[in-house]
């Protein structure tokens, strides 16, 4: 029969052995198929392939699940507490209505899961990657990373993933936050925020370039929001409408007051007349070279409308 001690002692060595062949990628994980108290035992193995585990309706607390491999896990109302599932990989995980409370996530690959009415408070999520999972914009933004680079990448990341299910909603979430991230990020680089900037922006050429790309930003965002505020349209048009009808005032009568608040109004029909291109207002309004502005602006309007419609078109 053999002394039970020795075979507890050849067992747990020979799964530690395994263990580090499956680090090391020279044998593929063991599989095992479990549920209820069985999760317990079996993510406690590193290098598991763990199959149809379920802790539904269940509380996981201060576990250490790194470097798993879960398929078709099933968590749904579950609650997990202070979790490490660093560097794990879920395929077709269901975590309907399950909370994650403080929970970590770094590098962590999502595939095809499921966390529609999940709650996520105070998860870490660097560097973790979503494809065609069911997430909303609202559980996973507050547990994004406060790293404006880190964060942009992650939020591309579930732009895209919200692309591939036609989510058009979570789609401009996504890329709203996306410009806040890019902004900040400009912002820190050119400022030099932390070491990590100062290292990857030392010279005045680096900070050159990052300027011309924070006014390239501040532009699109004051002219059309990006694409993603059509509002804005709107908005900018009107302001350099007023602008120019203000330059045109002086070209009807240089010696009129500023107070006159309806010729002021006159003018300002007569530059919209020109801006949309109604009867000979060109001929008859203000000077020349700011009608030939305006006309300009009127056709890049008309771009960024047709951009704007078609973006709004793709997501749909």
């Amino acid at each position: 029969m053999g002394d039970p001690d020795t075979h507890v002692g050849l067992k747990s060595l020979s799964q530690r052995w395994d263990n580090a062949m499956c680090r090391l990628g020279l044998r593929a994980p063991r599989q095992k198929a479990c549920g209820g108290f069985e999760f317990q035992e079996a993510a406690d193995e590193l290098g598991v392939r763990i199959k149809r585990a379920t802790t539904a309706r269940e509380t996981v607390e201060n576990r250490d699940l790194r470097y798993r491999q879960f398929d078709d896990f099933n968590g749904a109302e579950s609650t997990f507490k202070s979790c490490n599932f660093s560097f794990s990989i879920f395929s077709r995980a269901y975590f309907h209505n399950a909370k994650f409370e403080n929970c970590s996530f770094i590098g962590c690959r999502f595939s095809e899961c499921n966390f529609r009415g999940a709650e996520i408070y105070s998860c870490d999520f660097k560097y973790a990657r979503f494809q065609n999972c069911l997430i909303e914009s609202r559980d996973i933004i507050p547990s994004l990373p406060p790293e404006p680079n880190l964060r942009r990448e992650l939020l591309q990341n579930l732009r895209v993933n919200a692309i591939q299910l036609g989510s058009t909603d979570e789609v401009r979430a996504y890329t709203l936050e996306e410009i806040s991230a890019e902004l900040e990020h400009y912002k820190r680089a050119l400022f030099g925020y932390d070491r990590y900037y100062q290292r990857k922006y030392p010279t005045s050429l680096d900070k050159i370039i990052v300027l011309i790309k924070l006014i390239s930003h501040a532009i699109s965002g004051f002219f059309w929001g990006h694409g993603e505020r059509p509002f804005k349209l709107l908005l900018s048009v009107i302001i350099l409408l007023i602008l120019a009808s203000f330059v045109n005032w002086f070209s009807y009568e240089p010696d009129s007051s500023l107070g006159d608040i309806f010729y002021g109004g006159s003018i300002f029909l007569q530059t919209l007349n020109v801006f949309l291109g109604i009867g000979d207002a060109f001929d008859q309004a203000g000077y020349k070279l700011v009608n030939y502005a305006i006309v300009l602006m009127r056709y890049v309007y008309i771009g960024l409308l047709v951009t704007v419609a078609m973006r709004s078109i793709t997501y749909r």
